[in-house]
C-alpha cells in the first residue's frame, strides 16, 4: 500500500539518535535555549535538513532539565543514513562554541512498527509550526535480559513479539489518544529495546505516562531496567517532518514457528475456526457543483482506492494465514474435534515438549498418546498411530495432511487475486494520476501566488515602516534645526546689540584719540619752540663760555 508503511520499509528503514549538551554561556550570540530556537525556527535554520536524500522524519528536540538539544531522523535506508554521515552538514553540528559535546547512535527500527506510527493526524495536512509546538515526545530505554525467562531467550524472539504477523505487540498503541507515532527501536550492542513516541500535545503524552499500558512495559520479567524522558519539539521542525513517502511493502518472510509461539489461530475444544476474507463494497455519492467538480472526482476516485487497498489487504490476510498451514507441513499441527473436520491450528508440538502446561485445546487424545505424564517424548508417530483410542484422530490427521494440495491451490488463487488486485489499483492510480497531478498543479500555482502576494505586502509593510522611521527622523532633525535657527537668530541680534554698542565706543575712543593727537601736535611744536630757545640758550652759554676763557687769560697776563 504506497504511502503507508509496511513491513519491509520498517527493516529496511534506520533510526540516528543525535544529543548535543548545550554551553550557553561560550558564546555571547546563542545565550540561551530561546536564541536557538528562534534560529531555527524563526531564522529557518532547519531548512537545510528538509533536502536531505532519503529522510522520512527530522525531530528538533529540547530537555531543559540536561539542557541538550537532540535530534531524532529516520532513514528510509542504511544507504542514504551512510550519505548523511558522511556530509558537512551532519560532520559541522560539533563545530559552534555553544555545542559542548556530541554523540549519535544508530539504530534498528524493528518490524511491526508498521502498526504504530503515523496514526493520529496534524492539525493540517502537513504539520505546521502551530502542530508541532504543541507535541512532545517521550524516549524510553528497556533493558533486555535473555537469560531471565524462557519465554525470551534471544534477539529473535524479541523481534517476532513484535512482527506485524509474530505476536503483534506495537498494535495495542493503536488506542493510545493523542499519539502520532511510536517508532520500536533495538540497539543489538547493549541490547536495549527503546520507544520513541510523539504526542500531539503534552496533556496526552501524561495521560500515557500515568496509564497501565506505560506502567506495564517494566513488569515483563525479561526486562532488567526502564529509564525514560521528556522532551520539547521545537518549532522547525514542521520543515523535516513526513519528507518522501514509504513504498507500503510488506516482508515476504514467514519463517519457521518457533517452539511454543502461537500459529495464526486457536479455538477453544469443540469450536471450528476458519479463515476469510471479508468482502469489501465502497459506494460513494459525489455531487458535483460549480468549480468543485474537480474535487469531487479526485475525492470519488481517491475512496475507491481506499476500497481496493482494504481488499487488499484482506486478501493478503488471507494468503498469509494459508501459507502458514501449508508451509507448516507438520502432522501434529492439525487436530480434530469429535465431529471430525480439521477446524483448528495449535501450538506447534504442543507445550508438553517445550516447557509450560497446556490450556484446554482440541487434540488432548494425541497429547496422551505422545507423551507421558512428565512430558518427555515416549513413542513415535508410528507406534501413536497403533493407540485405539486415537486412531480415528490420527486418520483425521492424515487426511489434514491430504489436503495440503488443496490448500496449495487455493493459495495460488489467493496469490492470483492479490495480483489482479494489486493490477486494479495500479491502473485506478494510474487513471487518477492526470486529474491529480492538474489539481497538485493549480493548487501550487495558487499557493505560490498568494505566497507571492504576502511577500508583496510584507515587503510594502516594511517599506512603510522604513518609510515612517525615516519621515520620525526627519521631523525630529526639523524639530532640532528649528530650534537652533531660533538660538541662532537670538544670538545674531545680540552680537548686532553689542556690535552698535562697541561702534559708538569706538566713536568716542576715535573721537579722543583725535583730540590727543591735536593736543600732541601742540606740544610739538611748543617743544620744537622750546628746543630753539635750548639752542639759542646754548649758543649764548657757550659764546659766554668763550668770552670768559678769554678773559681768564688776558687776566693770567697781567
Amino acid at each position: 500500500n504506497p504511502g503507508k508503511p509496511g513491513s519491509r520499509d520498517m527493516r529496511d528503514a534506520k533510526m540516528l539518535y543525535v544529543t548535543l549538551k548545550m554551553d550557553w554561556t561560550a558564546d555571547p550570540e546563542v545565550s540561551g535555549p530561546e536564541a536557538l530556537k528562534h534560529m531555527l525556527g524563526e531564522g529557518e535554520g532547519t531548512a537545510a535538513w528538509g533536502d536531505v536524500d532519503g529522510l522520512r522524519h527530522k525531530y528538533f528536540l529540547y530537555q531543559p532539565e540536561t539542557e541538550t538539544v537532540s535530534g531524532v531522523y529516520v532513514f528510509f535506508s542504511q544507504e542514504k543514513l551512510d550519505a548523511y554521515m558522511s556530509s558537512k552538514l551532519f560532520t559541522m553540528q560539533g563545530e559552534p562554541r555553544h555545542v559542548s559535546k556530541v554523540t549519535a547512535t544508530v539504530l534498528d527500527v524493528m518490524e511491526g512498527t508498521e502498526c504504530s506510527i503515523e496514526m493520529a493526524e496534524w492539525g493540517s495536512a502537513r504539520p505546521s509550526q502551530e502542530d508541532v509546538a504543541q507535541a512532545a515526545m517521550l524516549i524510553v530505554h528497556l533493558n533486555v535480559d535473555y537469560t531471565a525467562h524462557q519465554s525470551l531467550p534471544h534477539e529473535q524472539a524479541l523481534r517476532n513479539v513484535m512482527r506485524a504477523d509474530g505476536m503483534g505487540y506495537p498494535k495495542a498503541f493503536r488506542a493510545v489518544l493523542g499519539l502520532r507515532s511510536k517508532y520500536f527501536v533495538y540497539d543489538s550492542a547493549t541490547e536495549t529495546c527503546s520507544g520513541f513516541y510523539t504526542f500531539l500535545t503534552r496533556a496526552a503524552l501524561d495521560a500515557y505516562v500515568a496509564s497501565d499500558l506505560f506502567m506495564a512495559q517494566s513488569a515483563f520479567p525479561y526486562i532488567d531496567g526502564m529509564a525514560y524522558s521528556i522532551h520539547e519539539v521545537w518549532p522547525g521542525t514542521e520543515r523535516t517532518m513526513d519528507l518522501g513517502a514509504w513504498t507500503g511493502q510488506s516482508s515476504a518472510w514467514l519463517g519457521p514457528v518457533r517452539q511454543g509461539a502461537q500459529l495464526v489461530m486457536s479455538t477453544p475444544a469443540g469450536q471450528g475456526g476458519s479463515v476469510s476474507a471479508p468482502r469489501t463494497e465502497t459506494e460513494v455519492r459525489v455531487e458535483r457543483k460549480g468549480d468543485s467538480k474537480e474535487k469531487a472526482a479526485l475525492a470519488q476516485a481517491t475512496e475507491r482506492i481506499k476500497g481496493l487497498e482494504r481488499e487488499l489487504e484482506a486478501s493478503e490476510d488471507v494468503a498469509r494465514a494459508m501459507a502458514s498451514l501449508v508451509r507448516t507441513q507438520l502432522l501434529f499441527a492439525f487436530l480434530a474435534d469429535s465431529v471430525g473436520p480439521v477446524n483448528v491450528v495449535t501450538r506447534t508440538c504442543d507445550y508438553p515438549m517445550v516447557g509450560g502446561a497446556p490450556g484446554p485445546m482440541v487434540g488432548e487424545l494425541w497429547r496422551r498418546a505422545v507423551h507421558e505424564a512428565g512430558g518427555v517424548v515416549r513413542r513415535s508417530l508410528k507406534v501413536a498411530k497403533e493407540e485405539p483410542r486415537c486412531s480415528a484422530t490420527m486418520k483425521r490427521g492424515m487426511a489434514a495432511v491430504a489436503r495440503t494440495g488443496e490448500l496449495h491451490e487455493r493459495l495460488a488463487a489467493a496469490e492470483r487475486r492479490l495480483q489482479d488486485a494489486q493490477q486494479r489499483l495500479m491502473e485506478q492510480r494510474a487513471a487518477t494520476t492526470a486529474a491529480s497531478e492538474e489539481q497538485d498543479s493549480k493548487l501550487a500555482q495558487r499557493d505560490a501566488e498568494v505566497r507571492a502576494l504576502t511577500q508583496r505586502a510584507e515587503a510594502a509593510e516594511r517599506h512603510g515602516a522604513e518609510l515612517e522611521d525615516e519621515v520620525d527622523t526627519l521631523q525630529e532633525a526639523l524639530e532640532r534645526g528649528s530650534a537652533a535657527a531660533v538660538a541662532a537668530q537670538e544670538k545674531i541680534e545680540g552680537l548686532e546689540m553689542e556690535s552698535a554698542g562697541k561702534e559708538e565706543v569706538l566713536q568716542g575712543v576715535q573721537q579722543q584719540a583725535e583730540e590727543v593727537c591735536a593736543e600732541a601736535a601742540a606740544l610739538r611744536e611748543m617743544c620744537d619752540a622750546a628746543q630753539q630757545e635750548a639752542d639759542r640758550a646754548n649758543e649764548a652759554l657757550r659764546q659766554a663760555v668763550a668770552q670768559l676763557a678769554r678773559l681768564k687769560e688776558k687776566s693770567k697776563a697781567e
